[in-house]
Protein backbone atom coordinates (compact mmCIF):
# COMPACT_ATOMS: atom_id res chain seq x y z
CA UNK A 1 0.00 0.00 0.00
CA UNK A 2 0.70 3.46 -0.52
CA UNK A 3 1.80 5.64 1.94
CA UNK A 4 -0.15 8.77 2.44
CA UNK A 5 1.46 12.03 3.17
CA UNK A 6 -0.44 14.19 5.45
CA UNK A 7 -2.53 17.07 3.64
CA UNK A 8 -0.75 20.74 3.72
CA UNK A 9 -2.64 22.97 5.57
CA UNK A 10 -1.15 26.56 5.32
CA UNK A 11 -3.04 28.08 8.25
CA UNK A 12 -1.48 25.67 10.25
CA UNK A 13 1.92 26.68 9.49
CA UNK A 14 3.59 28.78 11.65
CA UNK A 15 4.70 31.12 8.55
CA UNK A 16 1.27 31.46 7.40
CA UNK A 17 0.28 33.04 10.36
CA UNK A 18 0.81 37.27 10.46
CA UNK A 19 1.52 39.11 13.71
CA UNK A 20 -1.68 42.11 13.73
CA UNK A 21 0.87 44.73 14.79
CA UNK A 22 3.50 44.29 12.05
CA UNK A 23 1.05 42.44 9.24
CA UNK A 24 3.91 40.41 8.60
CA UNK A 25 4.05 36.17 8.93
CA UNK A 26 5.80 34.98 11.81
CA UNK A 27 8.74 33.14 11.29
CA UNK A 28 9.88 31.45 14.43
CA UNK A 29 13.26 30.93 13.48
CA UNK A 30 13.62 34.94 13.35
CA UNK A 31 12.95 35.53 16.57
CA UNK A 32 11.17 39.27 16.94
CA UNK A 33 13.88 41.36 19.32
CA UNK A 34 13.30 44.65 20.24
CA UNK A 35 15.12 47.03 18.75
CA UNK A 36 16.95 50.01 20.96
CA UNK A 37 16.51 53.40 20.16
CA UNK A 38 19.34 55.67 18.84
CA UNK A 39 19.95 58.27 21.78
CA UNK A 40 18.17 61.45 21.31
CA UNK A 41 20.36 64.18 19.76
CA UNK A 42 19.17 67.80 19.05
CA UNK A 43 18.52 68.92 15.45
CA UNK A 44 20.81 71.98 16.45
CA UNK A 45 23.94 69.92 17.63
CA UNK A 46 23.83 67.95 14.51
CA UNK A 47 24.33 70.88 12.53
CA UNK A 48 26.61 72.36 15.08
CA UNK A 49 28.90 69.16 13.95
CA UNK A 50 28.38 69.14 10.63
CA UNK A 51 29.64 72.63 10.23
CA UNK A 52 32.49 71.79 12.51
CA UNK A 53 33.48 68.90 10.42
CA UNK A 54 33.13 71.12 7.12
CA UNK A 55 35.43 73.87 8.82
CA UNK A 56 38.26 71.05 9.69
CA UNK A 57 38.37 69.80 5.75
CA UNK A 58 38.85 73.42 4.99
CA UNK A 59 41.39 73.93 7.57
CA UNK A 60 42.95 70.80 6.22
CA UNK A 61 42.84 72.26 2.91
CA UNK A 62 44.42 75.83 3.62
CA UNK A 63 47.44 74.23 5.55
CA UNK A 64 47.88 71.86 2.08
CA UNK A 65 47.87 75.20 0.22
CA UNK A 66 49.59 77.07 2.08
CA UNK A 67 52.34 74.34 2.83
CA UNK A 68 52.87 73.83 -1.04
CA UNK A 69 52.98 77.92 -1.49
CA UNK A 70 55.94 78.08 0.64
CA UNK A 71 57.69 74.93 -0.54
CA UNK A 72 57.41 76.21 -3.77
CA UNK A 73 58.24 79.71 -3.26
CA UNK A 74 61.16 78.30 -0.97
CA UNK A 75 62.59 76.18 -4.05
CA UNK A 76 62.31 78.36 -6.14
CA UNK A 77 64.07 81.10 -4.69
CA UNK A 78 66.97 82.33 -6.22
CA UNK A 79 70.43 81.39 -3.62
CA UNK A 80 73.36 83.41 -3.44
CA UNK A 81 76.24 81.74 -5.54
CA UNK A 82 79.92 82.44 -6.73
CA UNK A 83 80.18 84.23 -9.27
CA UNK A 84 82.38 81.68 -10.95
CA UNK A 85 81.78 81.68 -14.44
CA UNK A 86 81.35 78.22 -15.75
CA UNK A 87 80.79 76.47 -19.47
CA UNK A 88 80.65 78.62 -22.34
CA UNK A 89 80.53 81.60 -19.87
CA UNK A 90 84.63 80.68 -18.81
CA UNK A 91 87.02 82.95 -20.94
CA UNK A 92 89.25 80.27 -20.52
CA UNK A 93 91.74 78.85 -17.80
CA UNK A 94 92.71 81.14 -14.89
CA UNK A 95 95.92 83.32 -14.91
CA UNK A 96 96.61 82.02 -12.11
CA UNK A 97 96.51 78.43 -12.70
CA UNK A 98 98.98 79.52 -16.08
CA UNK A 99 101.25 81.12 -13.90
CA UNK A 100 101.41 78.68 -11.35
CA UNK A 101 101.60 75.56 -13.25
CA UNK A 102 105.09 76.96 -14.22
CA UNK A 103 106.74 77.76 -11.14
CA UNK A 104 108.36 75.61 -8.37
CA UNK A 105 106.42 75.55 -5.20
CA UNK A 106 107.99 78.40 -3.42
CA UNK A 107 107.09 80.82 -5.62
CA UNK A 108 103.49 79.97 -6.16
CA UNK A 109 102.73 81.56 -2.47
CA UNK A 110 104.16 84.21 -4.22
CA UNK A 111 102.14 84.44 -7.30
CA UNK A 112 99.16 84.11 -5.32
CA UNK A 113 99.57 87.38 -3.33
CA UNK A 114 100.79 88.85 -6.95
CA UNK A 115 97.57 87.61 -8.19
CA UNK A 116 95.26 88.91 -5.29
CA UNK A 117 97.41 92.42 -4.97
CA UNK A 118 96.42 92.78 -8.78
CA UNK A 119 92.60 91.77 -8.41
CA UNK A 120 92.45 94.39 -5.43
CA UNK A 121 93.83 96.84 -7.88
CA UNK A 122 91.13 96.28 -10.40
CA UNK A 123 88.70 96.72 -8.09
CA UNK A 124 89.31 99.70 -6.75
CA UNK A 125 89.86 100.74 -10.28
CA UNK A 126 86.33 100.22 -10.95
CA UNK A 127 85.26 101.93 -8.06
CA UNK A 128 86.98 105.01 -8.85
CA UNK A 129 85.51 105.16 -12.32
CA UNK A 130 82.25 104.48 -11.03
CA UNK A 131 82.40 107.13 -8.51
CA UNK A 132 83.84 109.52 -11.68
CA UNK A 133 81.31 108.51 -13.70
Amino acid sequence: MEERKPEYKPTEHPISRVDPSIGKPLRPHYPQTEKKALPKIHPHFTKRYAHMKFLLILAIIAILVIGFIVIFTLVGEERPTLDIPIGPEREGPSPLLEEVAELPPEEVVMVEEEFIAAEEAEELEEETELREG
